[in-house]
């Protein structure tokens, strides 16, 4: 069965591939935040770099993946749609980079909506 699974999210794209994770990772009750003085989740995260003018790769870059508001989406566009991480910002409020295929997300951590460029 696992690897019937792992075939599966292999061959996901990256969009579905975040839908099923990050559902996965939100309804676990190990990842939830607590009242406590610690609070911590786990995400699901894209790195990056660029290449600079000496063609040299610069250091990496983590933003968080945050998947469609579905209250500000096209539902016939909001799952399944397979456009690559275009969409990017940095949400002050948690203080923590973005990227997303839809312009209208939700941060992973606080929940709020968003609008990335």
């Amino acid at each position: 069965m696992r690897d019937s699974i792992t075939k599966y999210l292999i061959e996901c794209d990256l969009v579905k591939l975040s839908h099923i994770v990050s559902s996965a990772i939100d309804n676990r009750c190990d990842t939830k935040c607590s009242e406590n003085r610690l609070q911590s989740k786990v995400l699901l995260s894209e790195v990056s770099r660029e290449m600079d003018e000496n063609v040299s790769y610069g250091p990496w870059g983590v933003s968080f993946i945050a998947t469609e508001d579905k209250n500000q989406c096209d539902k016939a566009w909001e799952i399944g749609n397979a456009e690559p991480f275009l969409q990017q910002g940095e949400y002050s409020s948690c203080k923590v980079k973005l990227v997303s295929h839809a312009k209208k997300a939700i941060c992973p951590i606080c929940g709020k909506s968003i609008v990335l460029t």
